[in-house]
């Protein structure tokens, strides 16, 4: 009696058919090889792309981080004495660096400048008009393929940031004798 089936390819009479090997079905070995050069043709184009991506990505997060700073640095500059811009926007780009990567450091680009700035007098006090100009910068050392075809320089990204002055200057006190004179003399006008 010989039975033959198509669909698991077995056959009854001893026989083995060109799909079984003694141990069981085997896989043809132009299918396997077909198999293993698609999947190494598949890595050669997704690992460089994803190592694009990467670093791509990279590029992009410390470029925003570069724009934040910017804006904070330029915003708090604003809200302090004119005087003291450049010292408060230092102290914010070092706190920014204080994380101790190699792969992006920031930096203050030249000195923050001022237009049209009315300072008032410094017995009256008032607001300071005018605003403050800010410069950031971030070097970018990427890790993969960029970093590669820059040689390992890193990509320099320069943000300006501009914002109206909010600092209010506070009047000076008078002295004593001063404000002992001022109000004998007011109060006998009042009368």
């Amino acid at each position: 009696m010989k039975t033959t089936t198509t669909n698991n390819q077995s056959c009854t009479n001893g026989e083995m058919s060109r799909y079984q090997t003694a141990k069981g079905p085997r896989v043809r070995r132009r299918e396997l090889g077909a198999s293993s050069v698609e999947l190494v043709c598949g890595l050669l184009l997704l690992v460089p792309v994803s190592l694009v991506l990467m670093d791509l990505g990279f590029v992009m997060l410390s470029v925003f981080a570069n724009d934040s700073l910017c804006r904070e640095a330029c915003r708090a500059a604003s809200a302090t004495d004119p005087k003291d811009a450049k010292k408060v926007a230092e102290q914010l780009v070092t706190r920014a660096n204080a994380g101790g990567s190699t792969l992006s450091v920031y930096k203050l680009v030249g000195d923050p400048t001022t237009s049209a700035m009315k300072v008032p007098n410094a017995e009256q006090g008032g607001l300071v008009e005018g605003s403050v100009t800010l410069k950031t910068g971030v070097d970018v050392k990427p890790m993969f393929l960029v970093g590669a075809l820059y040689g390992g320089k890193p990509i320099e990204f320069v943000t300006q940031q501009t914002f109206p002055y909010t600092f209010v200057l506070q009047p000076k006190p008078k002295d004593k004798k001063d404000q002992k004179n001022g109000e004998e003399e007011e109060s006998p006008e009042e009368e």
